[in-house]
C-alpha cells in the first residue's frame, strides 16, 4: 500500500513538524481574544501555556524517549536530523500534540470538577475524584496515541500488544504530573502564576515523570522480559 511518508526525507519530516507548531504561535498573535488585550504579553495564558508545553516536550524527547527505547523497545526509523538520537521533528510534533491534549483535558477536568454533584462533595472526596480523573485521562491519552501511531511504519515495537496495554501505562507517567500542573496554572483567576512560575512548574513536572520512569526501570524493567534494566540512566549512554 502506498504511503506518502515513504517519499519523505529528513527535511520533509522537519517541515511537517514546523507546520504543526506554527499555528500555536501565530493564531493567538494574529487573532488575540478580548481577554488577552487587557493582560501583559508574558502573563497571557497561551504564552505561559505554550512555554510550559515547550519545556515539557523538549525534556520529554531529550530524556524520556530513551526510556521508550530501553523499556518499551521502541524505535524511530524514519530519516531525520537528530538530537540525542531522537528525531528533531518529534520535538516539534510533541509540542503540537501535547498542547492539544492539555487544552482538551483542562476543559474535561473543569467540567467534571465544577459539576453540581462533585462541587457539593467534601474537599477530601473532591480530591479523590480529581485524581481518579487524572489517572483515567492519563491512561486514555497514552493508550489512544499508542494505538494511532501504529499506522506509522517508521515507529517500531517488539511486541505491539504489550506496547499497547503495558506501554501505555509507562507513557501515562508523562501525563500524571503534567495534566494537574497544567490545569492548576491559571485555574484560580485570583492566583494566576507568572511566566517564570509556569516554566518552573514544567521543570517540576519533568522531574516527577523522570522519577516515575526511572523507578519503573529499576523495579520492573522492560516490557518484554520484565527484568531489571541495565544499571545507569538510559539517556547517559
Amino acid at each position: 500500500r502506498y504511503n506518502r511518508s515513504n517519499s519523505f526525507d529528513e527535511w520533509s519530516y522537519l517541515y511537517v513538524g514546523i507546520a504543526a507548531v506554527v499555528p500555536y504561535v501565530l493564531l493567538p498573535v494574529l487573532f488575540p481574544c478580548q481577554a488577552d488585550s487587557k493582560i501583559p504579553f508574558w502573563n497571557r495564558f497561551w504564552v505561559k501555556g505554550l512555554a510550559w508545553i515547550v519545556i515539557f516536550s523538549y525534556i520529554g524527547n531529550y530524556i524520556f524517549t530513551w526510556y521508550f527505547y530501553k523499556l518499551l523497545k521502541a524505535k524511530y526509523t524514519f530519516p531525520s536530523h537528530r538530537l540525542n538520537d531522537v528525531p528533531i521533528p518529534c520535538y516539534l510534533l510533541t509540542v503540537a500534540y501535547f498542547a492539544f491534549y492539555h487544552a482538551l483535558t483542562n476543559i474535561t477536568i473543569r467540567r467534571i470538577m465544577t459539576a453540581r454533584g462533585v462541587s457539593k462533595m467534601s474537599s477530601l472526596m473532591q480530591s479523590v475524584v480529581f485524581w481518579v480523573v487524572i489517572l483515567i485521562l492519563s491512561y486514555i491519552t497514552a493508550f489512544m496515541e499508542t494505538k494511532t501511531i501504529e499506522g506509522f511504519p517508521y515507529y517500531t515495537q517488539e511486541d505491539h500488544e504489550r506496547m499497547l496495554l503495558i506501554g501505555s501505562v509507562v507513557y501515562s507517567t508523562y501525563f500524571i504530573p503534567s495534566f494537574p500542573l497544567f490545569y492548576w496554572m491559571d485555574e484560580n483567576e485570583h492566583e494566576c502564576c507568572s511566566f517564570g512560575s509556569a516554566c518552573l512548574s514544567s521543570f517540576g513536572g519533568c522531574m516527577m515523570t523522570t522519577m516515575m520512569l526511572d523507578h519503573w526501570r529499576l523495579f520492573i524493567g522492560d516490557i518484554i522480559s520484565f527484568g531489571s534494566a541495565s544499571s545507569g540512566l538510559p539517556w547517559l549512554g
